[in-house]
């Protein structure tokens, strides 16, 4: 009967290994730069809480998007940062619960939590607003720094890391100048679209000449098309060089976080840029 157990739990180890290898045991305790480790599973009460406050941070996005006397689109932009918010967390739950060796999981429910504040766009106070607006460069650098080190959830190189440097310059120095030098910072997105206008913006100085915009937009999106080809080419090469089981986990990262950068710039390109 000894026997039987110990195949048995063997076996059950295997079932819930993380697909690269790895089993239970071995993930029990990973060894972090500077002597840190990952505990073997978030506590329960971490797991109660994210899950107790989810409801009623979903439930406060969709209101102030259904309650927004400027939101062109109320009701599609309320279901939108539902989906935004709730999608990333429930799936970083899940992954910090199976996969307890990884930072994806973590990193995820932090996706979520940042794509609440960026709810906040569809408010009518002005601060409510620009700190919706504030929130969008740390979406933007959480969704690159997911593409770059998934599955682990760190950054397997110096170029990695190189490229995850350009991208934070990048996105700060865009939304972070906007907020500070433009009175009108406009949506954010088609969905946060604005009739007749969106509410002023308190910090904006005002200095900005549509000339300086356009070029400082312009060299932003320079900028940006070059992360988008390294993190292209970084995900392409990882796909060409992984198992087949690897690649089927790998592709539709890669899919996704193309679609999102190929659409980010084209967006405020096309805002910025175009007549």
């Amino acid at each position: 009967m000894s026997d039987i157990l110990a195949t048995a739990r063997t076996a059950g180890r295997r079932l819930l290994g993380t697909g690269f290898g790895q089993t239970v045991d071995s993930m029990k305790q990973v060894a972090l730069p500077g002597g840190s480790s990952v505990d073997e599973a978030p506590a329960q009460w971490q797991i109660v809480a994210l899950l107790v406050a989810l409801l009623p941070a979903l439930v406060a996005a969709a209101l102030v998007s259904l309650r927004s006397d400027h939101l062109a689109q109320p009701g599609f932009r309320a279901a939108y940062v539902v989906a935004s918010i709730g999608a990333p967390v429930l799936v970083g739950v899940a992954w910090w619960w199976r996969r307890r060796a990884s930072r994806i999981g973590p990193l995820l429910v932090l996706l979520g939590v940042a794509t609440w504040f960026t709810a906040w766009q569809a408010s009518d106070l002005p601060l409510a607003f620009v700190i919706g607006i504030a929130g969008e460069p740390v979406v933007a650098f959480l969704t690159l720094y997911l593409a770059l080190s998934f599955p682990s959830g760190r950054l397997a190189s110096n170029r990695d890391r190189a490229t995850i440097g350009v991208w934070s310059a990048t996105v700060v120095v865009g939304w972070v100048g906007a907020i500070l030098l433009v009175r009108d910072l406009g949506p954010a997105g088609p969905l946060s679209a604005c009739i007749p206008a969106c509410p002023p913006n308190p910090f904006g100085a005002g200095v900005a000449s549509i000339g300086g915009l356009q070029l400082g937009w312009a060299m932003l999106a320079i900028a940006a098309v070059f992360v988008v080809a390294r993190t292209g080419l970084t995900l392409a090469k990882g796909i060409a060089s992984a198992s087949p089981a690897r690649r089927r986990e790998l592709a539709p990262v890669f899919a996704a976080s193309a679609f999102y950068l190929a659409a980010l710039i084209l967006y405020h390109g096309a805002r910025f840029l175009g007549p």
